[in-house]
């Protein structure tokens, strides 16, 4: 488990699964340093290979290709992410880029892909334009697009699954942002250009989002008031809950395997509480009320019950 704090109070709550599991989701904001940089000339090979002019401190972040009045534009945008606050003894699990359409101006439309490029050393952009530039270009694509243009309109959308090795949990996550035609090396004949919001943008609401979700060893506490509590898988690992506390009509643990190593205070007050499972082990479960129930308590195992140390 892996929430430090988890507090439910809904009618029901149910988890079930092979293995049961449990993380915390948490979103990091962009940073000031965020932008785009462009190229531009009569030749679209020109435009596409010299990063010559930007936008830091703008609303916006701009990504495509245009092609206007004999003169072509190649735009990748810049992302990065104050990611320290993770744990270093974490297990990242899932994440994913969120973003606000600002414009859509796209009269063809592209995928944007996401591209795992450290641009730590182009910081501030507009001093580096070129690097950041060709840097995009050449970086390796995430595992994931933010999204095709395709039916886009002014709302948040959020990526698919990016990876997790990426993320860094002592510093700045950075990403760059580029078109797939622009990758394919394919000119525009006209606007194809898409423009999300930056991190100066006035609403933070609308601000980019790194939404990292992710796994600890310990749960620190698990408060839970509900009607029914239902934990079912076929291996449900429950190991230093320093603090386990449920309130409900009926709470039940249900499972193939069923551990609870350490779970120095647990609390429930629940008109029946069940534990059932193929082995159900309890090792070290004491505290200062050692295991506290009201009403009935039933522990149902078909291999045997283990029991060390319970309560006082």
């Amino acid at each position: 488990m892996t929430a430090y704090t988890m507090s439910v109070a809904p009618a029901n709550i149910v988890v079930a699964g092979k293995n049961c599991d449990m993380y915390e989701t948490h979103s990091f904001v962009g940073h000031t340093d965020d932008g785009y940089v462009g190229g531009g000339g009569a030749a679209y090979a020109d435009a596409r290979s010299t990063g010559a002019f930007g936008g830091v401190g703008d609303d916006y972040v701009a990504i495509g290709q245009n092609y206007s009045g004999g003169t072509y534009n190649v735009l990748r945008g810049f992302f990065k992410f104050d990611t320290s606050g993770i744990p270093d003894t974490a297990t990242i699990v899932q994440v994913n880029l969120v973003a606000t359409v600002y414009a859509d101006n796209t009269a063809t439309d592209f995928d944007v892909q996401i591209v795992k490029q450290d641009w730590s050393a182009d910081v501030p952009l507009d001093s580096h334009y070129d690097a950041a530039f060709d840097g995009c270009l050449s970086g390796t694509a995430d595992d994931n697009i933010w999204r095709s243009t395709s039916g886009i309109s002014n709302t948040t959308y959020t990526s698919g699954n990016l990876s997790t090795a990426w993320v860094s949990k002592t510093g700045y996550t950075y990403y760059s942002l580029r078109s797939s035609r622009d990758v394919a090396n394919t000119a525009p004949s006209g606007a194809e250009v898409i423009y999300l919001v930056s991190q100066n943008y006035a609403t933070a609401a609308y601000r980019p989002t790194l939404r990292v979700a992710y796994r600890q060893a310990h749960a620190y506490t698990m408060a839970v008031a509900v009607a029914n509590i239902t934990i079912a898988g076929q291996a449900i690992n429950m190991k230093k809950a320093l603090r386990m506390a449920v309130t409900a009509q009926n709470f039940t643990l249900a499972g193939q395997a069923l551990t609870m190593k350490k779970a120095l205070h647990m609390a429930v007050s629940a008109k029946n509480f069940v534990l059932a499972g193929h082995a159900v082990d309890l090792i070290y479960v004491s505290g200062g009320g050692g295991v506290t129930y009201i009403g009935t308590l039933l522990f149902n195992s078909w291999n045997g019950l283990g029991m060390g140390q319970l309560g006082r």
